[in-house]
């Protein structure tokens, strides 16, 4: 399998993001742009960092265009603002997710040719089973300037296979689920993101699902194999990381 150059696409972690957003939340203030040293100073507590970790991260976050930074006039003293951006605008999307989808966060990433999901190269092994088709043909990635991406992820290597009708898919789906509401972890990931706020989560979750639409699926027998629902399934857990 030949990989071709890396792509990074965001550099803030995504739970950190979420922390920044909150603390603009905490601060009772009648204008959208905040100080930097009364956001800076939320953040000491909440997160436990120092000035310069704090500098870095309200940068990568800016970078990512997750919050805007307002700087003072031209020729004027004073202090930096930030500010959330607007999220009644729809983010800019490309065709593909913003984070990697083994371990869910930032950084450079390969590019999946056949959907939307990418991967860090070290993350690929891993998210790879011992059999898998991507396990047994991977090789070290290489950066090749100039070139597009030839990489396939590891879920798109794992092809669905029908073993059993749509029916008995559902029955075997509808009583797996019923198991999982007794665990505490379930209502965890009955809500993805904020509540009620779909185009802020837009910014941070680029493919949406949650526990209602899985359960939607497998009571309209929208599964045609396990493995579509098992892709779901970590479609969730990448949403709710």
């Amino acid at each position: 399998m030949d990989y071709a150059k890396l792509s990074s696409y965001r550099h803030a972690d995504p739970l950190k993001v979420r922390q920044v957003w909150d603390a603009f939340g905490l601060l009772k203030s009648h204008r959208p742009a905040v100080p930097a040293d009364k956001i800076s100073k939320i953040l000491r507590k909440s997160l436990s960092l120092k000035d310069d970790q704090i500098r870095l991260l309200l940068d990568e976050i800016e970078g990512d265009g997750l919050i805007e930074k307002i700087e003072p006039p031209f020729g004027k003293n004073g202090m930096a603002r930030y500010q959330l951006p607007d999220f009644s605008k729809q983010h800019p999307r490309g065709k593909h997710d913003w984070y990697c989808f083994q371990c869910h966060r930032p950084g450079e990433v390969l590019r999946c040719l056949d959907c939307f999901r990418v991967y860090h190269s070290d993350c690929i092994q891993e998210a790879s089973g011992p059999n898998s088709p991507s396990r047994k043909s991977m090789r070290s990635p290489t950066l090749h300037d100039g070139q597009e991406d030839n990489f396939t992820c590891p879920v798109c290597e794992s092809r669905p296979k029908c073993e059993f009708s749509r029916k008995q898919i559902r029955k075997l789906l509808e009583f797996a689920t019923h198991q999982l509401r007794k665990q505490p972890l379930w209502k965890t990931f009955i809500q993805v993101g904020y509540k009620g706020e779909i185009t802020k989560n837009e910014y941070l979750v680029y493919k949406y699902t949650d526990l209602e639409l899985l359960q939607r699926k497998i009571k309209d027998g929208r599964y045609a194999a396990l493995e579509e629902f098992s892709m779901d399934v970590q479609l969730l857990v990448h949403d709710v990381c």
